[in-house]
């Protein structure tokens, strides 16, 4: 699954809307997922990525109710494993992401929690 896909899937978990924007001031455009608020009055928006911002993934785990854990033995080979379990009475089944370590633990716990938020986004009609 690509991060676009992921982003989308996880916004669509926690009922975020939001779209694709091409931002053409870099000599490479890019793109990011921008959602609307009201800033006094005045819409605007913007960028949600959970991927790379502390900040969105925690809010995203907090909104889903995630609980997690990390496993400090799989630290050492190279892996961050981070358990994400549900506290709601939904009944969600327990789910356990592994991502790789070498590019620091908080990439790899952001991740864990966007591509847990993605498969309950994936099971939302």
């Amino acid at each position: 699954m690509t991060d676009q896909e992921l982003i989308e899937l996880a916004a669509k978990a926690v009922g975020i809307k939001g779209e694709w924007v091409r931002d053409t001031a870099f000599i490479q455009a890019r793109y990011s997922f921008n959602v609307p608020y009201d800033n006094h009055g005045m819409m605007t928006s913007i960028e949600w990525n959970p991927l790379r911002e502390d900040s969105d993934a925690m809010r995203l785990a907090i909104n889903l109710g995630m609980n997690l854990m990390m496993l400090p033995a799989s630290l050492k080979n190279g892996f961050c494993t981070v358990g994400v379990g549900f506290s709601n009475e939904s009944g969600s089944p327990r789910i356990t992401i592994s991502e790789n370590y070498n590019q620091g633990p908080y990439k790899a716990v952001r991740r864990a929690i966007v591509r847990a938020a993605a498969e309950i986004g994936r099971k939302m009609p």
